[in-house]
């Protein structure tokens, strides 16, 4: 499996057990919201889309 393909699964594992651990009661939206607002979050999820877009673009070229 291509470096890419295994960032895609991994992002989907890692979203669908964020959605379920979501989905139990004791977390409170603000919670939630203040955990995904965080600037670690955020620079994972560019870090990840530049790494994507970077290999989409050398498997094109190719």
């Amino acid at each position: 499996m291509s470096l890419q393909w295994t960032a895609v699964a991994t992002f989907l594992y890692v979203e669908v057990f964020l959605v379920l651990l979501l989905c139990i009661p004791f977390i409170s939206p603000k919670r939630s919201v203040f955990t995904f607002n965080t600037d670690i979050v955020r620079w994972f999820a560019q870090i990840l889309i530049i790494t994507l877009f970077i290999q989409a673009k050398l498997v094109l070229s190719n």
